[in-house]
């Protein structure tokens, strides 16, 4: 009798009664207990990782005390998320090693501060075309100023360099080429110290085109 009044009350609603799931096919999430479906390897509420339940195999009911693998996972996933030891250890190494060398040195000063002299660090760029390296290496020696030594270390790099290309096209004026190197050595020399000392009076060290940082 009851069966047959459950029959008809499913025909009334106009939909079958849902069919309970078998006790094989319920999960439960590891961390929130939620209802997870057998093959789910991520729980819908927390977002915990599952592992999947293999046939024969039961799965842990809530509140169960995880495997130690399991533990260990995610402690190191919520490490890696919240910037673990590590991670921040990683990070540092990477930038760091992207800055140049001069820049991680507490004299040198890539811009002017405000008690920075600025014609000072001008004036090294300058003294390149009267005493070549002579110049600005004698006031990279003698100054305090962060500024003024920045500026000067890339004054006495450039005129370094200036010497190494000069001797080359001396090589060079075997195969005439150094005839037109030569020249050309002197007029971006020119070219080079102005732009340097423009921004040097504006409170910029201008590193020079085609220079490694020596000093």
């Amino acid at each position: 009798m009851s069966d047959d009044t459950d029959d008809e009350n499913g025909d009334a609603d106009g939909s079958p009664a849902a069919a309970e799931p078998a006790d094989g096919e319920r999960r439960r999430c590891t961390a929130c207990g939620a209802a997870l479906n057998r093959y789910s390897t991520f729980c819908t509420e927390c977002g915990t990782r599952q592992e999947p339940v293999e046939s024969g195999e039961t799965e842990p009911e809530a509140g169960d005390t995880p495997a130690p693998t399991q533990q260990r996972g995610r402690g190191r996933q919520q490490a890696d998320e919240h910037g673990g030891p590590g991670q921040r250890d990683r990070g540092a190494g990477q930038y760091g090693a992207q800055q140049p060398a001069g820049y991680n040195q507490p004299d040198r000063q890539v811009t002017a501060g405000p008690h920075s002299n600025t014609g000072m660090a001008a004036i090294a760029h300058l003294l390149g075309l009267v005493l070549g390296v002579l110049g600005p290496l004698l006031i990279y020696a003698t100054t305090d100023d962060p500024f003024v030594k920045e500026n000067a270390a890339n004054a006495t790099n450039w005129q370094i360099m200036l010497i190494i290309y000069g001797i080359i096209s001396l090589f060079l004026l075997i195969f005439l080429i150094g005839f037109v190197l030569l020249p050309a050595l002197v007029l971006v020399d020119i070219v080079f110290i102005i732009i340097a000392t423009v921004r040097a009076s504006d409170g910029e060290a201008w590193e020079y085109p085609l220079t490694p940082r020596l000093l």
